[in-house]
């Protein structure tokens, strides 16, 4: 790695040793990144065995998926610079055998073009934190959906320091995409609709 090979062998050491304590302690980022993507994997595997017609069940688990996302951007960007700290080298971060960013996007596609088509009619392309369905104030306390009279799904938009971290998350996310190519979802490959099992 260039970045190593320009640092002294006492400081190439002492980055290794620090490295291994925090791995040791489960602070390493790339162990958060593991647990993240493994996190978001099982509100995968749930999403993909609900009902649609389960709308409070459906709006909790589609803010824990948003909020799952949110967290492995996150922990993909924190594990991409502190590698390009060594290495100036960008990374792909892959889960089985597939880029964890494309990944996103195909599942982003299948819930709102395949799974809930209805609940996303209007839908922003690759609204991968579901913003096309928030609105400002929760309808209702548990921030979940249901409008009167339709009963469209809803999730309540971000607001503050969260919403400022998932557009930031958002923007990465696109960058992502274009570097590989892919600038709408008429660029993402859709695989079957199965029930997963996430492993590292």
């Amino acid at each position: 790695m260039k970045g190593l090979l320009t640092l002294t062998e006492p400081q190439c050491v002492q980055r290794i040793m620090r490295e291994i304590e925090l791995l040791s302690k489960g602070q390493a980022s790339v162990q958060a990144l593991m647990y993240a993507i493994v996190r978001r994997e099982n509100l995968m595997n749930q999403l993909k065995k609900i009902d649609a017609s389960c709308k409070e069940v459906l709006g909790v688990l589609l803010d824990n998926v948003r909020k799952a996302t949110l967290i492995v951007i996150e922990a993909i960007a924190r594990f991409r610079a502190e590698l390009k700290a060594l290495s100036q080298e960008n990374v792909l971060v892959v889960f089985k055998n597939q880029n964890y960013f494309e990944k996103i996007a195909i599942d982003t596609k299948e819930i709102i073009d395949i799974r809930f088509p209805q609940a996303f009619k209007f839908a922003r392309r690759f609204d991968v934190f579901f913003l096309s369905i928030s609105q400002p104030t929760p309808l209702l306390p548990n921030n979940s959906f249901k409008s009167a009279s339709k009963r469209r799904l809803t999730l309540s938009m971000p607001v503050g320091e969260l919403y400022t971290r998932v557009k930031k998350a958002e923007a990465y996310f696109l960058a992502e995409l274009a570097s590989l190519g892919i600038h709408s979802t008429s660029d993402i490959k859709l695989q079957p609709l199965v029930a997963i099992r996430p492993n590292m």
